[in-house]
């Protein structure tokens, strides 16, 4: 076990032990871990992990209980640091950066969302409502840990790519879609949901989407609007 996987097992189970882990969505490049679960150790799963270890909040916030999430990093070996621009935080480890993030509604606000039920300054984001819209649950050791659906994580991910500024960030994006979305359009109901998912979003947004999907995986694309 890596030491990287070590940290990110612990801070799973504490968060668990602590009952705030059915309060929050793993999101972003450790999802893969538990899609390749779900599929049986596929090769054709992406196995990408980074340092980015980022939990979702619902909006409005679900905390079932009161419990010192930032203490509780921090006795993990976590540092908090402060964006002084924005003011939200993360905690640091030389193996995971956990941050915490929730959606952004309306015109948004200035500086971060506090949650004081579990004591952090959450970030808000836009783009991330699917994320907490299509979830499920996957088994891991004591407790369950709430992932996005992967038909609801590909088009994320398409999403996300067509408002990336950062064109090494945007790229990951797109080939971490395709892979995932190449493999999904083998199994019907993981199409008909990529489908249903789409057609639930703004009609400027499927727009973007659709086009990004046609551009990069012809084979996503024909699967899902054959004629």
């Amino acid at each position: 076990m890596s030491e990287q996987f070590g940290l990110f097992h612990k801070t799973v189970n504490t968060l668990g032990e602590a009952g705030v882990l059915d309060d929050l969505i793993l999101i972003g490049s450790w999802c893969l871990y538990f899609y390749r679960i779900i599929f049986n150790d596929s090769d054709n799963i992406p196995l990408i992990r980074t340092v980015d270890l980022d939990f979702l909040l619902r909006n409005p916030p679900k905390i079932s209980s009161n419990v010192d999430v930032s203490s509780l990093l921090i006795q993990l070996g976590f540092t908090e640091e402060y964006s002084l621009m924005q003011g939200f935080s993360k905690f640091i480890h030389p193996d995971l950066e956990v941050e915490f993030l929730i959606p952004e509604k309306g015109r948004g606000k200035d500086g971060p969302h506090r949650i004081e039920k579990i004591n952090i300054n959450a970030q808000g984001l836009r783009y991330v409502g699917i994320l907490q819209d299509y979830t499920m649950k996957v088994p891991f050791g004591e407790f369950s840990v709430t992932i996005p659906e992967p038909s609801a994580f590909v088009i994320h991910k398409f999403h996300l790519s067509s408002k990336r500024v950062d064109e090494a960030k945007r790229i990951k994006d797109i080939e971490t879609a395709v892979e995932l979305g190449e493999f999904l359009i083998n199994i019907s109901e993981h199409t008909v949901k990529m489908k249903t998912i789409l057609n639930g979003l703004p009609a400027r947004w499927v727009k973007d989407i659709k086009s990004v999907i046609e551009k990069n995986s012809p084979k996503i694309y024909h699967s899902m609007y054959r004629e």
